[in-house]
């Protein structure tokens, strides 16, 4: 059986793709190149220079505590409160203090839970007006049956 020899790669519609492929490379070159505007030693280093970050830059991430804090802080009615954000062991806070409200027990308390993410938010606030009443003992009529 002959063998068949192809022709010179160079002709035909090879060579037609080949250029194809070569101009299309040279032209998305160009288009990158003019998007990217003049790149030139100094904005590389700048693009570089963010990646390199020594690590003292670097921020630690913020406890729990100081996450509540910031949170009641930046809010302007809890903020002038006298709150007091307290580590309670491994992976709690506590939240104490007195409130003037119901509502605003409430906001501090969604606040504190949604700052502390993971963490266990444990909720000792009182409200003025109702837990600092004093306890009235339970009186009954007189002439009812008393359980011994």
């Amino acid at each position: 059986m002959a063998r068949r020899v192809d022709a010179d790669p160079r002709e035909g519609p090879g060579a037609l793709w080949m250029v194809a492929g070569f101009a299309a490379g040279a032209l998305a070159g160009w288009l990158v190149g003019e998007l990217t505007g003049g790149l030139t030693r100094q904005r590389m280093n700048h693009y570089v220079s963010g990646l390199r970050r020594p690590a003292d830059d670097l921020e630690a991430p913020a406890t729990p505590r100081e996450r509540v804090r910031a949170a009641l802080d930046a809010d302007p009615d809890l903020s002038r409160l006298a709150l007091e954000v307290i580590p309670a062991g491994r992976g709690a806070v506590e939240l104490n203090g007195w409130v003037p409200s119901r509502t605003l027990r409430a906001r501090a308390t969604r606040l504190a839970a949604t700052a502390a993410g993971a963490t266990r938010l444990i909720d000792s606030l009182l409200v003025r007006g109702e837990d600092d009443r004093p306890v009235e003992e339970d009186v009954s009529p007189a002439g009812a049956p008393q359980s011994a």
